[in-house]
């Protein structure tokens, strides 16, 4: 079983897992459709009591590939955090404890690729159908970032986002949530807008850490990602906000020409 921190993005990990269980991950060479297709096969799958990571090369006329199901076995958490699977919750609540203030870099592989304004198109990415009686396609797997507006505390949540046009989403805002809170609190400062950034495709270190780790409101989820990483979390500047962003390398900007 390989040590937590090892490597700092969702690539590295799979290319980890794919090397020592190669039947961990099923890749998909056809051409998929962009709506319906990916969760269909993973729903198949799960009818057969078979949870693989899926890995689909082309999807629609995206230009990146679409892993999905990553988190689709305990066996999966417990060998990022490092541990057998006997041992996952302890090994999980042990880390959630640790706390590590995250390191700012001027750059990383995640400004590869950087587009803005009259660039930017969310259709840029493989955001997919899932369902036909959905609104419309959703993000499904991004953490949304934000700071207190009084504190500049990190909270970092999941949130499906449905694609609303080039440049707008729309999600829930859950009440007794972090992010309600900030909006709400924002609000009552008089600040129009409460500055976030989106988070897809990140090593699942980052996701247990900051995503899915729930705790009070004065801590720095950025600080816990650190802890669960066992050293701090990179993080750059925002180009058009002022929160910070993950420096590893996102899943898809591996391919962008």
């Amino acid at each position: 079983m390989n040590k937590p921190g090892k490597t700092i993005d969702l690539r590295g990990f799979l290319a980890e897992l794919e090397a020592d269980d190669p039947a961990s991950i099923l890749r998909i060479a056809e051409p998929v459709s962009l709506d319906y297709d990916v969760t269909a096969v993973a729903m198949e799958l799960e009818r057969q009591g078979r949870a693989p990571v899926l890995w689909f090369d082309r999807v629609g006329d995206g230009r990146f590939p679409v892993v999905a199901n990553v988190f689709g076995s305990r066996q999966r958490y417990a060998r990022a955090l490092g541990v057998s699977e006997d041992k996952l919750i302890e090994a999980w609540a042990n880390l959630g404890d640790k706390r590590l203030p995250p390191k700012m870099v001027e750059t990383g592989p995640i400004r590869d690729v950087v587009l803005t304004g009259d660039k930017v198109d969310l259709g840029y990415l493989p955001i997919m159908g899932h369902f036909s009686e959905d609104g419309g396609r959703y993000i499904t797997n991004s953490i949304v970032v934000a700071k207190d507006p009084e504190t500049g505390v990190r909270n970092a949540s999941f949130h499906r986002m449905q694609v609303k046009g080039r440049t707008r989403v729309g999600t829930s805002l859950h009440s007794r949530r972090h992010l309600w809170n900030y909006v709400q609190r924002a609000e009552a400062m008089g600040l129009k807008k409460v500055p976030v950034a989106v988070v897809i495709g990140a090593h699942p270190m980052f996701v247990f850490g900051s995503g899915l780790w729930k705790g009070p409101i004065d801590v720095d989820e950025y600080e816990v990602a650190g802890g669960f990483f066992g050293h701090p979390l990179e993080v750059v500047p925002g180009r058009t906000v002022d929160v910070e962003a993950p420096a590893a390398r996102a899943f898809d900007l591996r391919v962008v020409a």
